[in-house]
């Protein structure tokens, strides 16, 4: 594996996203996420390589790995099936590619070994671990799964009738220890 080279194509995609999501300050869904970068960026044979292990394209995978760095950076928000681009992010976005791997480096070596235990190591706190390869790693595969799953629970959810989603909610909330003691029969609405 040529790893500079996936090292910068992943700096390379996370800028696009940083500079994506500046539009969308609500968020967007991971996967609206890859259709854009399938539709606007050029991938070659290289980034479209499945990676042994994920199944991921090599692109989505070095996007995954750069996507947790810039996470523990404090320039992407990843929750409720959205990611969101910190104030920090959109200025992170400007910087020129080497800068910005910089950033990402200094800030996940804070992150992973604190400030002070890299000054008493002599770890110099402006890089990333040299040894951290934008490999599938159980955060990149989890993060996946997760996303999966969300899409695979929005997709169902948007397929099931209005009853159904009311049975689905009394059901969830006795999984959670409350009591539904009236669930409403069908009405003339049409449960809209």
């Amino acid at each position: 594996m040529n790893q500079p080279k996936t090292v910068d194509r992943g700096v390379a995609l996370l800028k696009f996203v940083l500079e994506l999501l500046k539009s969308k300050p609500e968020g967007w869904r991971p996967q609206d996420i890859y259709r854009e970068i399938e539709a606007k960026l050029p991938l070659d044979s290289f980034d479209t390589e499945i990676m042994r292990g994920s199944g991921l394209p090599r692109w989505r995978a070095a996007l995954h790995f750069h996507s947790v760095a810039a996470t523990k950076a404090g320039l992407l928000v990843k929750s409720d099936g959205q990611w969101r681009v910190t104030e920090e992010g959109q200025r992170a976005a400007t910087l020129p590619s080497d800068e910005l791997k910089r950033l990402l480096r200094s800030r996940y070596r804070e992150w992973r070994w604190g400030p002070r235990k890299a000054q008493r190591e002599g770890i110099e706190t402006r890089g990333l671990p040299e040894e951290i390869s934008p490999t599938p790693t159980a955060s990149v595969l989890f993060e996946d799964a997760k996303e999966k799953a969300r899409a695979e629970i929005d997709a169902y959810l948007d397929t099931i009738d209005p009853y159904e989603f009311q049975s689905l909610i009394a059901a969830l909330l006795e999984a959670m220890g409350y009591a539904t003691r009236f669930v409403a029969p069908p009405g003339a609405d049409g449960g809209t």
